[in-house]
């Protein structure tokens, strides 16, 4: 079972965050299920791009929201965001529904552990497992008021300047 589950590895690529964001709420519109769910988008302006691989990215990002719509009473926002947090992107998921019991939130990376009626417990292990190979980390904390924050924390992409560009091949005296 644990074969079964266990990712490919990433065919990393330099991305832009917002056609990935944007496939993400596409997805995850469907994955309401008859719920009044509403989405919030916020990404920080001039965001630099990332070395992942989208469709893992997506894939991990799309587990995340359904567990967050899951998670969430009717009428209650989920918001998808982006931001530079200590020199990295994090992509955060913010519900505000039941949250985890304190004594969960360690074991939600482990594989079978759940707190679903009907779940499997390898959703969030094989997201974290996927982020890990991404050079990133996958992070839950619950939120101050009510909920629970799930955030993918990958490396920014270095940008190239132009002035830093032009020097590389001159000569020494």
């Amino acid at each position: 079972f644990l074969n079964f589950a266990r990712p490919r590895p990433p065919r990393l690529q330099t991305v832009q965050l917002g056609p990935v964001l944007e496939n993400v709420l596409g997805l995850a519109a469907h994955g309401v299920r008859g719920k009044t769910v509403q989405f919030e988008k916020r990404v920080e302006p001039d965001l630099q791009p990332v070395e992942c691989d989208p469709e893992q990215l997506e894939q991990v990002l799309l587990n995340l929201m359904i567990n967050a719509i899951e998670a969430s009473p009717d009428g209650e926002r989920v918001t998808l965001s982006a931001e530079v947090e200590e020199g990295k992107i994090s992509i955060g998921v913010v519900d505000r529904g039941h949250g985890v019991a304190p004594g969960h939130i360690d074991r939600l990376f482990d594989p079978f552990f759940t707190t679903k009626e009907n779940g499997t417990g390898l959703g969030l292990p094989v997201a974290h497992q996927i982020v890990r190979q991404m050079g990133g980390s996958l992070v839950a904390r619950a939120n101050a008021g009510e909920g629970m924050t799930f955030a993918v924390v990958l490396p920014a992409k270095a940008r190239k300047t132009d002035e830093s560009s032009s020097h590389s091949g001159r000569r020494r005296r």
